[in-house]
């Protein structure tokens, strides 16, 4: 686990798509080492609300940024965060009340 390291906004907020139809994660993943899926075989809300961007933000509520080697090396975006109430909505979006108990008692919430 992460301590009180903040889920990255990125994976909610700041899609990147690559010249070749490639949907990344992230800006910083210049080498496209996190796979999201190509808009040549699937739409673009069927890959940023699919399973496998699922998984990466559970990743991130939970602190576990090592299951994510770009990511487990980045010092974070500074310019912007989500907050405890975007972090709560999203896993009440996705019946995923573990992640956020997981996420409250890592960043210190009551």
């Amino acid at each position: 686990m992460s301590g009180r390291r903040n889920p990255c906004p990125g994976l909610w907020m700041t899609p990147v798509i690559r010249h070749d139809g490639e949907l990344l994660v992230c800006c910083a993943d210049v080498g496209g080492t996190i796979e999201v899926g190509n808009l040549r075989d699937a739409s673009f809300r069927a890959l940023w609300e699919g399973e496998r961007m699922q998984r990466y933000r559970r990743w991130h509520v939970r602190g576990e940024f090592h299951r994510m080697p770009t990511c487990a090396a980045c010092g974070g975006i500074a310019f912007y965060e989500l907050d405890a109430d975007q972090v709560r909505e999203w896993c009440e979006l996705v019946g995923d009340p573990e992640s956020w108990e997981r996420y409250r008692a890592r960043m210190g919430l009551g």
